[in-house]
Order: C-alpha cells, then sequence, then structure tokens
C-alpha cells in the first residue's frame, strides 16, 4: 500500500512538472543542425518535417535556403494536402510503364521517388513539362520533358499550387484577412502566370519579401517551398461540389448505355440529396487520372432540364474533379435516401 502511495506520488509529480514545461520543450528537437530557433524558417521546417512533408537532405542536415526542384515541389505540396497516390495501385489506373510513357515526360524514370507525383500531377493537369512533344506528321518523334532537377521559380511554384486547387473541385481558397498589396514587382511577372499569382497572394500563400516583391523568376528555396505548401493546406476550405442551379437530379447504374436514371424532382428530395453530398464525411483523397471507369452516375439539371454535370461514384465514395472522395461505407448510396 504504500508502495503503491510512493508510486502515485511521483507520477503526480512527474505530470505537474511536465504541465509546467514550455509546449517547445516537450516536442522532440530537429535533428538539423543547419535550422537556427530564431531564423523565420524554423516553425515552418519543424511543421513540414512533423507532418512528413518534407525531409532533410542528409540526417542532420535540411538546407533552407538551398533551391528546390520542380518534381521535389510537386511531391511537397502533394504531401501538405494529404493526397494518397495507392488508387492508382488498386485497379483504377494501370500504374507501369505504360503510364509512364502516357506522361510524355522523357526524363521521368520509373522507380524514382517522384515519378508516381510528377506522373499523377500530369494526368490530373497540374504540371505540364518545359519542353512539348515534336512531331513529324502524326508520329511523336521526341517526348516532352518534365524538367526534372531543374530549379522551380516562385511563379511556377504560385502556377503548380494554383492549378492543384483548380482541379479539386470540392475545395476552394479562402481569403487572407490582411492579404498583401500588390506585388511591387508585378510587372516582372509572366503574363502566363499572373492569375495563378493574384490568387497566391489573395489568399495569403506567397506573400513576398520585405520590399513586398514576388521575385518572380528568382529560384525558390526549400524553407519557401514548405511554408508554400503549408500555408495553401491552412488556406483551404471545402466547398459544395453540387452545381449552382440544381433543380433536379439523375442517378444511373451504368451499363447498360444509355443508364435507366432514377429522377429525383421533389424540391425537398433534392435539398436532402444536396445537404447529403455536402456532408459527406471525407476519409481519405485520392489523385485521380482521368478516365477512371466507375460504375454509378449521379447528374444535375436546372430548372430548363439543361445538364449542369455530374459525377462518377460507387459506394465507397465519388470521383469530384481529379480527386478521389472516399467515405465510409455505407455512406455514399444515394438511393437509399428515397425509400
Amino acid at each position: 500500500m504504500k508502495k503503491s502511495k510512493k508510486l502515485l506520488s511521483i507520477l503526480l509529480a512527474v505530470l505537474m512538472l511536465t504541465a509546467l514545461m514550455p509546449l517547445s520543450a516537450l516536442a522532440a528537437e530537429l535533428p538539423f543542425t543547419d535550422v537556427p530557433q530564431d531564423e523565420w524558417y524554423y516553425s515552418v521546417v519543424r511543421e513540414a518535417y512533423e507532418k512528413g512533408v518534407t525531409n532533410g537532405v542528409t540526417s542532420t542536415t535540411f538546407e533552407p535556403n538551398a533551391t528546390v526542384t520542380r518534381e521535389m515541389f510537386l511531391v511537397m505540396l502533394y504531401r501538405a494536402a494529404d493526397i494518397r497516390l495507392d488508387v492508382m495501385h488498386t485497379g483504377f489506373s494501370k500504374w507501369d510503364e505504360e503510364l509512364i510513357q502516357l506522361s510524355y515526360f522523357s526524363d521521368v524514370k520509373k522507380d524514382t521517388w517522384y515519378a508516381e507525383t510528377v506522373c499523377l500531377a500530369k494526368e490530373m493537369g497540374v504540371a505540364n513539362g518545359v519542353e512539348g512533344v515534336r512531331f513529324e506528321g502524326d508520329e511523336a518523334v521526341e517526348q516532352a520533358r518534365f524538367g526534372v532537377g531543374e530549379p522551380i521559380t516562385r511563379e511556377q511554384m504560385a502556377t503548380f499550387a494554383a492549378r492543384f486547387m483548380d482541379v479539386r473541385k470540392h475545395v476552394a481558397l479562402k481569403d487572407a484577412k490582411n492579404p498583401v498589396k500588390a506585388f511591387a514587382d508585378a510587372d516582372q511577372i509572366s503574363d502566363w502566370a499572373k492569375d495563378a499569382v493574384e490568387a497566391m497572394r489573395v489568399s495569403g500563400v506567397m506573400q513576398g519579401d520585405a520590399q513586398q516583391r514576388l521575385n518572380p523568376q528568382d529560384h525558390a528555396t526549400r524553407a519557401e517551398a514548405a511554408a508554400v505548401v503549408l500555408r495553401l493546406a491552412d488556406a483551404t476550405e471545402r466547398v459544395s461540389f453540387v452545381p449552382e442551379g440544381t433543380a433536379w437530379i439523375g442517378l444511373a447504374h451504368q451499363p447498360p448505355y444509355p443508364p435507366n436514371e432514377i429522377e429525383i424532382r421533389d424540391p425537398n428530395a433534392v435539398r436532402e440529396m444536396i445537404r447529403h453530398l455536402d456532408n459527406m464525411p471525407v476519409a481519405a483523397e485520392y489523385g485521380l487520372p482521368r478516365g477512371s471507369g466507375w460504375t454509378y452516375m449521379i447528374r444535375f439539371f436546372d430548372q430548363n432540364d439543361q445538364f449542369l454535370g455530374g459525377y462518377e461514384y460507387d459506394p465507397n465514395g465519388i470521383e469530384v474533379g481529379q480527386s478521389r472522395l472516399q467515405t465510409v461505407l455505407p455512406y455514399f448510396l444515394p438511393w437509399t435516401l428515397l425509400s
């Protein structure tokens, strides 16, 4: 009995001491000797490392001021958003040399640590190469090159991030409460990147330097890239993917084709279906190549019977844009709402 009381007293003392310690003391120390605590990027590197967004260059160095390559940034982007790639291995797409060839990137080799992410980004419409395919007649004689190993510029980084948001129809960027004013060097931003940079500015994802310059042509550092992908994840919010103006909904089973379609026209039933979709719990999100070929189709129409859009789905989830939103059985069985 005395022994138990003694152990209890020791345990309580440890708990009280722990409660008085600062959170920084409780967290594991970063293994990187080149990330001082008084640098702006310390908290960024810590968060990125703890969330598995990026690792160090070596076991003890992060090299925060080193340039980040195009493939490095894409991997960080997908990891920060927790986009899973293993859909590529579960029958939705044949992940082998064929997909590598379809990517048209001659410098992306299978079994490299970035191959899946780069090719999926190409399939989703997030990333293009630095050189296009060259044809002679109808025959491709030279593949596109992604630019593996090339440093990414800040405007390229903004473009990848903006496209990444555009193809994920279930999320959107929030406006920052106090976004930076127009960048002082906005006239130096390439025309193809201006819309993307503006989206990143308004959402607070890209903030510029002390002189309010974006430095669009400068190569991004590893610390800057980590900050961008983490801010992008924080600035993202879930939105309704049901087309605006939806008046009635059709549920179809495929095959046969044309499919037999259940029409949901009662306004109360339509509202309930939209509520059901908007509140669907998402257990995981997968990047989805085009043409997955699912079993069922949900279609949306306006009051004039004009088709507004549609999504393929199965009992496990729904394809929205270039994302597969995985849920928990048996939530996504829309026809169960009709009984």
